[in-house]
């Protein structure tokens, strides 16, 4: 196949867009749809490939399967192994042993299905996976091993018929991928069935006609309407974009036309992505790809963040495109002409993939090998997996998911005649209060209507999610309305802009007779609260997490508590009671009261429970004063 610098330029597209995704979803918040666009890029070129040497009678599986071995094995093994090294020592244990998990799957090419198992991959949790974005070469690797066998058999059988079957096939792939992204989006997002129409999309364009795009002005018209797509994708979808489904059709689409027109003669596009800055990233574009994401996982992990500053996010980039750099001219360059016989690259890659599995089972027998660290440093540590599901009633009430007809006979919203009863409304800021209230106040019942991830208000914004609609609604106007409560305990995860809907809120429950306690943000953190305890135990600094607390909470807090005021309620100060003067972080046995960035831990729910629960018992006697 005849070499085109537009289709580097291309991957460059592809692997930059990935990689600014990373540093910072705001840059280009469609700009994980870069793996799509490989997927196009991969199947037009590997699948031409094998259907040229078909075509000539000359092709070989195992020559197939040498070149593959040659041209991806020693990067990515490479990548394991100095981030084996790296992760010993510096990444606290329990990650440690996540990092030796997934690069055995990577090794043996199935991560995409570990991570499917494991890690939702736009979730917080994959932020310290330094693998995750291997998932999208074991979906490459599993599609060449299905690939080249079923078109031989193609060949062998009924050749003519190999454009309608593969797209048959692509179309199959295709309509599971549009059901998945709604009924299944984990496993949708990450195995090959929902994935294989993209890499199919590139091979259907080798048996493309010739002549279809002969005509000047409708293939320059075609290539900018590629270009358009894959740049629609890149500004209007985000982390909350059903996908792939629907949602990959612009930017596979996309690329498939630029590089069916690109093939025909010079675009618009084409030129542009030709250009030597777009082909130089293109041709290292692979192992740039291997060393983004660990490059910003442990920088993460190091400093630590969740997300960079600009400044931070240019060094990172620039980093990034030194190793991927020399990766590209000390590893994949001198395996790739090195002249290594079969037997060499099949036995390497075997044994490659033995020593990586061997190292990495000591450290999961290990648990992460904590004896690395001081004691003290890897009990901390082994919070950071803690996910609260103590402190949360999940699957009861409105906690993760929403189902109308059983919220509506659920038990865990039925009042109690025999005790007060206060309803907790919010978000998942509002549902990490119930398990110390509910374990501190036992003569009170606490009824947990809440939402996770939906900021309680009476009318739904244009950016709420839909699934958050139905819930608010059913709260709001059906079952605040029945009185099912004495008190309304109101709490979220509250921002600035929240005030004006907050005070709207305010006045429609003592509209309807409703007496309000209104809880204010807690402490927020700009990364995991347990993370930073740990390190800060490792740097022997005390005052490290205060450096990373956000500045944004005490205001709030401040504009709540006189917004409480204005309008003659009670206002509890979470922030007050985490930070009264000095900000308390680790309960009396060692756990932190808060496990990622703000929730409460089971701890800091029962920390809370008690300095809420005078506010609590003083409005219960303030109501009963007026009965």
């Amino acid at each position: 196949m005849k070499y085109r610098p537009d289709i580097d330029g291309l991957r460059s597209i592809a692997v930059l867009s990935i990689f600014l995704f990373h540093i910072d979803p705001s840059w280009v918040p469609g700009g994980y749809v870069g793996v799509d666009i490989f997927f196009v890029i991969s199947g037009f070129l590997i699948g031409g490939i094998v259907h040229g040497q078909l075509s000539s009678g000359n092709f070989s599986i195992a020559h197939f399967y040498e070149r593959r071995f040659q041209r991806i094995i020693p990067a990515l093994f490479a990548m394991l192994l100095v981030i084996a090294g790296v992760g010993y020592l510096y990444l606290f244990p329990q990650i440690y042993a996540d990092f030796a998990k997934s690069s055995i799957s990577a090794a043996l090419s199935v991560s995409n299905i570990y991570f499917w198992q494991t890690t939702k991959y736009f979730g917080l949790d994959g932020h310290s996976k330094p693998l995750l974005h291997t998932w999208s070469l074991g979906v490459e690797e599993q599609f060449y091993i299905v690939f080249p066998l079923m078109l031989w058999a193609l060949f062998k059988l009924c050749p003519k018929r190999i454009p309608l079957i593969v797209a048959i096939v692509a179309l199959l792939s295709f309509l599971l991928s549009v059901f998945g992204a709604y009924s299944s989006p984990n496993g949708t997002f990450y195995l090959l069935p929902t994935r294989a129409w993209e890499l199919l999309l590139g091979y259907l364009l080798v048996l493309m006609p010739k002549d279809v795009l002969r005509d000047g002005p409708a293939r320059m018209a075609l290539a900018l309407l590629g270009a358009l797509g894959i740049l629609f994708a890149f500004i209007f979808y985000d982390s909350e974009t059903p996908f792939p489904g629907l949602a990959a059709v612009p930017p596979c689409l996309g690329a498939a036309l630029i590089i069916a027109t690109g093939g025909w003669g010079p675009t618009p596009v084409s030129r542009l992505l030709a250009l030597k800055p777009f082909v130089w990233v293109g041709l290292i574009s692979y192992s740039l790809y291997l060393w983004h994401w660990p490059l910003i996982v442990l920088l993460r992990e190091a400093v630590p963040i969740d997300y960079f500053t600009p400044w931070q996010g240019v060094g990172v980039l620039v980093a990034g495109l030194v190793l991927g750099y020399l990766s590209w001219r000390f590893v994949e360059q001198p395996f790739r002409t090195g002249g290594f016989g079969r037997r060499k690259i099949f036995v390497g890659t075997a044994a490659g993939a033995a020593l990586i599995s061997a190292l990495c089972l000591v450290v999961i027998a290990g648990n992460g090998l904590p004896n690395r660290f001081d004691p003290k440093v890897a009990r901390m540590a082994g919070t950071i997996s803690y996910t609260g599901h103590t402190a949360y009633p999940y699957g009861t009430c409105f906690v993760e998911e929403f189902d109308l007809a059983k919220a509506t006979r659920d038990p865990c919203l039925e009042p109690d005649a025999n005790r007060p009863n206060i309803v907790i409304v919010g978000d998942s800021h509002a549902e990490h209060l119930w398990y110390g209230l509910d374990a501190r106040m036992g003569d009170i019942h606490f009824i947990p209507a809440t939402i996770s991830g939906c900021p309680p208000r009476l009318h739904p914004l244009p950016r709420d999610l839909d699934r958050c609609r139905a819930p608010l609604d059913f709260v709001f106007r059906q079952y605040l309305p029945s009185r099912a409560g004495d008190i309304v305990l109101l709490a979220g995860n509250w921002k600035a802009e929240d005030l004006p809907r907050v005070g709207q809120m305010i006045d429609w429950l003592k509209q309807h007779r409703l007496r309000v306690v209104l809880v204010g943000p807690v402490v927020r953190y700009k990364a995991q609260t347990a993370k930073l305890i740990a390190l800060s135990y490792l740097q022997n600094d005390p005052l490290l997490p205060d450096r990373f607390i956000s500045l944004r909470e005490g205001p709030i807090d401040k504009d709540f508590a006189a917004l409480a005021r204005a309008k003659g309620i009670s206002y509890f100060s979470a922030y007050r009671a985490l930070c009264p003067d000095k900000c308390m972080r680790i309960a009396a046995n060692g756990m932190p009261l808060q496990f990622d960035m703000t929730h409460l831990t089971d701890e800091g729910s029962l920390f809370m429970a008690d300095r809420l629960a005078p506010v609590i018992r003083a409005e219960l006697d303030r109501a009963a004063a007026k009965k």
